[in-house]
């Protein structure tokens, strides 16, 4: 994986280098594009940017980790600073009803027994 970097020339004088997040690599990036559309993706990542609530669903434990840590690290060089837990045991699912933002993850198969505020952003990776 190494030190990766891109090089964009602005003009002809200024090259600027860019560099890439270390954990954003091509094979875990086709795992979020199989499981999410485009469409979806941008706007999962306009709710990121808006500090929104955002809850993820499925039955992959693994999965949950992967996508939600996809949309942190597409942030960079920013840092999400609020409430970021990528796999969240489904007895403290209480804490989908906190007036904070936040990234959750719940690991089931059973998407309707949670309580799920209206303000919260659902994305079920299990359709």
């Amino acid at each position: 994986m190494g030190n990766s970097q891109i090089v964009a020339q602005l003009s002809i004088n200024k090259i600027v280098e860019l560099q890439r997040h270390p954990f954003i690599s091509e094979i875990s990036l086709e795992i979020m594009f199989r499981y999410l559309s485009l469409n979806n993706i941008l706007f999962i990542f306009s709710a990121v940017l808006m500090e929104q609530k955002i809850l993820f669903i499925s039955e992959n434990c693994y999965l949950l980790f992967i996508i939600s840590q996809h949309f942190i690290s597409l942030l960079f060089p920013f840092k999400w600073h609020h409430v970021y837990i990528p796999v969240l045991p489904t007895t403290h699912d209480n804490l989908l009803s906190s007036p904070t933002p936040f990234i959750l993850g719940i690991c089931t198969t059973d998407a309707k027994s949670l309580d799920i505020p209206s303000d919260v952003i659902t994305v079920d990776l299990n359709r």
